[in-house]
């Protein structure tokens, strides 16, 4: 990473702090690599196998994890997951699927 940085500022004529970039892939028969930014301080670097559907669902769930993190760094931005770790407990008995327990009655009657 530090070598590619380097590289790329030496050729564009800027500092290594300013060379930054969004993704460099390579796609081979053999296999497929990506390295991308993840957080404004991290980077990630992903190896697939050889095949489109693998490479495009890695970028695809690399992206959806980089908005999460980029939510959940945000002062104040909470949970950046929204999916939760421990669903409530269900009332009554759970029984084929279905709950059962005593309904609730509306509110106000």
């Amino acid at each position: 990473m530090k070598a590619f940085k380097h590289c790329a500022a030496r050729n564009t004529h800027t500092t290594p702090a300013s060379a930054s970039f969004l993704v460099m892939h390579t796609k081979t028969p053999q296999f497929n690599v990506f390295l991308g930014r993840f957080t404004d301080n991290t980077y990630i670097f992903v190896v697939v196998p050889p095949g489109e559907a693998a490479y495009n669902c890695a970028v695809l769930n690399t992206m959806l994890a980089r908005e999460g993190f980029r939510k959940s760094s945000t002062p104040g931005g909470g949970d950046g997951f929204p999916l939760s770790y421990a669903d409530p407990p269900p009332r009554g008995s759970v029984s084929n699927g279905y709950i059962a327990g005593p309904s609730e009655a509306p509110e106000g009657r």
